[in-house]
């Protein structure tokens, strides 16, 4: 009797043990094997701004492992990568005057399912920074600064360097920046070296 209760309780061990040893098994299996379609496929997208106003000639850079592919958004703000196969993509993109996407990862498993980014146009992303900086968040404010893509010596630069006049916290700092803004000189019929006066006088103040 002592022998079959043994037996009994040895078998529900490694019943309870192989259960475990299966589960973990086909558990890991399943997050292994991603389900793919055969062949290839047009990887399709859409890039909207902060109002999901469809943006045009916004620039993709698709990649994988193996390739780097190009796109360009057109008038409904879509893009087309033709004859891809199944595959993780890291997808980023850039246009003047708007942030900038960077490395959205992107499971192409599904050819009916597109990618869908929204991006912020500078004027959005200056209310941002604002909003930011009424809150005391300095750090998000410029990292969305960092993130905005603009010309050289333009009204849009300006805006940049002033922003960041405020956020930051040395003088020395503050005096590269406002050194920065004078170098701008006169931009459509504006003359930044007078912003650069006013801000110069602010340092002093503190």
């Amino acid at each position: 009797m002592n022998d079959q209760k043994m037996n009994k309780r040895w078998r529900n061990r490694i019943s309870r043990h192989c259960f475990f040893v299966i589960f973990f098994s086909v558990s890991f299996i399943s997050c292994k094997t991603l389900p793919k379609f055969k062949g290839e496929a047009d990887l399709c997208g859409l890039i909207v701004d902060e109002n999901n106003t469809p943006v045009k000639d916004f620039v993709i850079y698709c990649k994988t492992n193996l390739e780097n592919i190009t796109a360009l958004t057109d008038d409904s703000g879509m893009f087309v990568i033709h004859g891809v196969s199944s595959d993780v993509y890291t997808i980023s993109g850039m246009k003047k005057n708007y942030a900038k996407l960077e490395n959205e990862q992107f499971l192409f498993t599904d050819r009916s399912k597109i990618f869908c980014c929204q991006v912020e146009s500078i004027e959005g992303a200056f209310k941002t920074v604002e909003e930011y900086i009424l809150r005391g968040e300095k750090k998000k404010a410029e990292e969305v600064l960092d993130s905005l893509y603009y010309d050289k010596k333009t009204p849009q630069e300006s805006v940049v360097l002033v922003y960041r006049f405020f956020l930051a916290e040395k003088n020395k700092d503050k005096k590269r920046i406002v050194s920065s803004i004078r170098k701008l000189g006169k931009i459509d019929d504006v003359d930044y070296s007078q912003y650069a006066d006013a801000l110069e006088g602010l340092i002093y103040e503190d």
